[in-house]
């Protein structure tokens, strides 16, 4: 299951998930961001569902995220799809939609 997220405009990253996937909703892995390691310290992420993306999203993602990190695309590709690193999205940056009765 996954769960519909919006990068919210005012995001220094917005215009970014905008040209690379044409849109700034996009579905999460899970309602709740995780920790982690990010920049030599840590931050709060939520997980790009990255089965959700059409093959010309995915596309532009992974040369995209190739481009931005020097990194060779069949690494990024791999990394993207691999469930245990995927494709974060700082909780920063964005919000998920809660149904009420998931919070209470």
């Amino acid at each position: 299951m996954s769960w519909e997220a919006k990068i919210l405009p005012v995001s220094p990253r917005a215009r970014e998930w905008m040209e690379v996937l044409g849109t700034l909703t996009v579905r999460v892995l899970d309602p709740l961001p995780v920790r982690n390691c990010a920049c030599g310290g840590y931050a709060d992420f939520y997980r790009l569902d990255v089965a959700s993306l059409s093959v010309e999203q995915r596309d532009r993602l992974c040369a995209h995220l190739t481009k931005r990190f020097d990194l060779p695309a069949p690494f990024v590709e791999h990394l993207m799809h691999n469930p245990d690193h995927g494709v974060p999205i700082l909780a920063e940056d964005v919000y998920v939609p809660l149904p009420l009765a998931y919070v209470v």
